[in-house]
């Protein structure tokens, strides 16, 4: 018999929907090694209460399709609420022979 094992947070409101995995909170999602560049986090309507950062290339969307019910509010007013870091892009290298 073989077991796969997905952990699921109670009450879980973020899905990244290319790994199956949900989350407790935005940055849960982004910050977990299992959340890869160009992957797509759905967050359930909601407010969220916390500061996030991306940096890494994904795509962060309302699962209602209506971003108006899916708010995020700053944990900490010291800090941006969202704060994006652009990575320069890899750069492919070509040998021509």
């Amino acid at each position: 018999m073989v077991f796969s094992v997905m952990p699921v947070a109670v009450n879980a409101v973020v899905h990244n929907l290319d790994s199956g995995f949900n989350y407790s909170t935005i940055q849960a999602a982004i910050d977990n090694a299992n959340t890869l560049d160009g992957h797509t986090l759905s967050v359930d309507p909601g407010i969220y209460t916390e500061n996030v950062v991306v940096n890494k290339s994904l795509i962060i969307k309302s699962a209602s399709g209506n971003p108006s019910n899916t708010i995020v509010n700053a944990s900490s007013s010291s800090s941006n609420v969202i704060l994006i870091t652009v990575l320069p892009q890899k750069q492919s290298h070509q040998h021509n022979s």
